[in-house]
């Protein structure tokens, strides 16, 4: 989901570009001896060019398990880095309800650069769902193993749930970043510490 301004913004917007032919100017031009000016190659998209982070949050709320609010991190989430100087250099992709293999799926399709967990933690691993939406532990020497074979191209995993620091100790052999919490965290402040996170990332941090 790539991130975008509001509409009452005056920074630009990716999604087009308008030019005023009055006040045209060509900078990419030189003259020839023959027809006066000869045009190289202009891209009227730059924005297109920038390098993009791309950011998958992946979360998990089995049946029976204390709800997060993962709606309400999602929308801070993204009001604070569209916020900051640097968002258009971020896109999102949400995954949900997340089981194993489905972590192992968006890691190789969609190659994200950071992967953010929203869920719950126990000191043996984090807790995903199985195919019918029940709590199944995903250990953290497999889960460390499986950024291990990502390392090329995720350089930072963020585990915003609790007990995760152990996994995120184990994680961080292989990945350049990664962040765990040492004990139990409640909502409000799992949510606070996520819009701290995206906000120093926007001002490039």
């Amino acid at each position: 989901i790539p991130l975008k301004k509001s509409q009452s913004s005056t920074a630009p917007n990716r999604d087009f570009t308008i030019f005023d032919s009055t006040n045209l100017e060509l900078p990419n031009t030189k003259t020839n001896g023959n027809m006066g000016f000869e045009e190289e190659e202009f891209d009227p998209f730059p924005l297109e060019k920038m390098i993009v982070k791309k950011i998958l949050v992946v979360a998990a709320n089995p049946i029976h398990s204390d709800k997060t609010r993962f709606d309400e991190e999602m929308r801070d989430i993204e009001r604070a880095l569209i916020e900051t100087k640097n968002w258009q250099k971020f896109e999102f992709r949400i995954a949900t309800a997340l089981r194993q293999r489905d972590l192992q799926r968006e890691l190789v399709v969609y190659k994200p650069n950071i992967v953010h967990f929203v869920g719950h933690g126990t000191k043996e691993g984090l807790i995903v769902e199985d195919a019918n939406g029940l709590a199944v532990l995903f250990p953290f020497e497999p889960l460390a193993e499986l950024f291990n074979l990502c390392s090329k191209h995720v350089n930072c995993v963020f585990l915003n749930c609790c007990y995760s620091a152990l996994q995120a100790k184990e994680i961080g052999k292989h990945i350049t970043y990664a962040i765990g919490i040492n004990n139990t965290i409640k909502d409000k402040a799992a949510i606070e510490f996520s819009v701290g996170f995206y906000v120093a990332l926007g001002a490039g941090k």
